[in-house]
């Protein structure tokens, strides 16, 4: 009975310790007030800038990430998205986080299976049926491997065939 215990919680650790994630990098591409941003969230992180300029909603990002939605209808309830003027809308939360179909959010993460990058992007759909919905694909392969698929870092551009496609 003591050796079945100890299989027991050996199983369970291991089950568990596949669950250890580690964010490691947070990529704004035509996204949230950023042009091109790639914020490294394994290592020590200050922000700087005025207020109401995308500090705060930036990593408020990661909730569209980690939270297993698909789409900002009913943005509020799902996020909590608010300034200070008070709520964002749907609309609003859209238009900050997709204004284009060029708009993606990337996340680095690691766990003891390896390095993935998941990509969120806006749903081709979205404006016609004012569904306001996106998609998310996972690459398994860490984004310093797929950056040239986003961002071209020898003209300092964004990269010549940027789609959803290229993914």
């Amino acid at each position: 009975n003591a050796d079945l215990n100890k299989r027991v919680f050996y199983m369970i650790n291991d089950s568990l310790s596949l669950l250890q994630f580690t964010l490691k990098r947070l990529v704004f591409v035509n996204a949230a007030k950023h042009a091109y941003s790639e914020l490294l969230l394994d290592q020590h992180l200050a922000m700087f800038g005025r207020n109401n300029n995308g500090k705060t909603a930036s990593l408020a990002a990661t909730k569209l990430l980690l939270f297993p939605e698909v789409n900002f209808r009913y943005c509020f309830q799902k996020f909590g998205f608010e300034g200070k003027d008070g709520q964002y809308d749907t609309e609003q939360s859209f238009r900050f986080y997709f204004p284009t179909l060029k708009s993606y959010i990337a996340l680095e993460v690691e766990n003891p299976s390896g390095t993935f990058t998941m990509v969120l992007f806006r749903a081709p759909s979205s404006e016609k049926s004012q569904n306001y919905a996106y998609h998310r694909a996972f690459i398994p392969l860490p984004y310093q491997e797929v950056r040239h698929l986003f961002w071209n870092e020898f003209e300092q551009d964004f990269a010549e065939n940027l789609s959803t496609e290229s993914l």
